[in-house]
């Protein structure tokens, strides 16, 4: 059986076990890990440690919040040294129902699982006007053309904001 470790800023964690326990019922071998303000990498690892002790489990696979924060580099770090452990950033509920449904199963393992956090982490991301535009039939081209990016539109300068997350990436020696 996979064990599954849920670590986010704050109370999140808790917070997105309890909406999968209100769909699902009840959850096993499914752990919440909180990051609180005064901890750092090494508290996330210890209880990431001890976690995976207690369980005794053959794979774990973390779900984080964020790509680049704390609880993902503590779980990169940690699964760096067992090759049974895996981590996905950017947990969802979706993926969270997804996993832990497929958990369930007997066949189930860690490969499996993060290739269903995947898809359904993505998948999970919708917007209601885009679903419900009708479908466009396309003329068939000569030759496949690789997908056009949208260009994203440029902030002015006097309304861009220092300090969003994927700054704090970009300062890797402070924990985020």
């Amino acid at each position: 059986m996979v064990t599954i470790i849920v670590a986010a800023h704050g109370e999140s964690a808790p917070a997105l076990l309890k909406t999968a326990s209100m769909i699902l019922g009840n959850l096993d071998n499914v752990y919440p890990v909180t990051f609180l303000p005064g901890q750092g990498p090494e508290d996330l690892i210890e209880e990431y440690t001890r976690i995976v002790a207690e369980t005794g489990s053959e794979e774990t696979l973390i779900l984080v919040d964020l790509f680049g924060g704390s609880p993902y580099n503590a779980g990169a770090r940690f699964a760096a040294e067992h090759e049974n452990i895996d981590v996905v950033a950017g947990v969802n509920v979706p993926m969270l129902i997804e996993v832990i449904s497929g958990a369930g199963r007997k066949n189930a393992t860690l490969k499996s699982l993060v290739a269903k956090a995947h898809k359904a982490g993505v998948k999970g991301i919708r917007s209601f006007q885009e679903a419900n535009q009708p479908v466009q039939e396309e003329k068939p081209s000569q030759e496949a053309k690789p997908a056009e990016t949208p260009e994203a539109p440029e902030i002015p300068a006097e309304q861009q904001v220092e300090g969003g997350h994927m700054d704090a990436i970009s300062r890797a020696s402070t924990p985020v």
